[in-house]
């Protein structure tokens, strides 16, 4: 994304795997085999991502706040996952800290 002008390209992440025994891929809307991979990039391994650009279209003024409001949402949840991981272990034992901010909210 330029920030200046808002200009973007859009690409679409493949990632290189083996094809499972009967050639078919897990998750084939975000896996490529490593050899059709290699056909594009051919310096590509197992576990990398090869992208291919695709056509960006254009997000009316709505649009762009409900993708920033989902976008936001994500952070926040991965946010608190991770507080939670670095908490998880300290589960039954008392802890001191801070308070910095106290919402209404639940």
């Amino acid at each position: 994304i330029d920030r200046k002008t808002g200009e973007y390209d859009t690409f679409r992440r493949w990632m290189a795997v083996d094809p499972q025994e009967d050639g078919s891929l897990e998750n084939p809307y975000s896996e490529i085999t490593l050899e059709a991979a290699q056909v594009e990039e051919p310096e590509t391994q197992l576990g990398e991502y090869v992208e291919e650009q695709i056509e960006s279209i254009k997000f009316d003024r709505i649009t762009t706040q409900m993708a920033k409001q989902v976008i936001v949402q994500k952070v926040r949840e991965a946010e608190r996952a991770l507080v939670v991981e670095a908490y998880k272990d300290q589960q039954g034992e008392l802890v001191t800290g801070v308070v910095k901010k106290a919402t209404r909210d639940a």
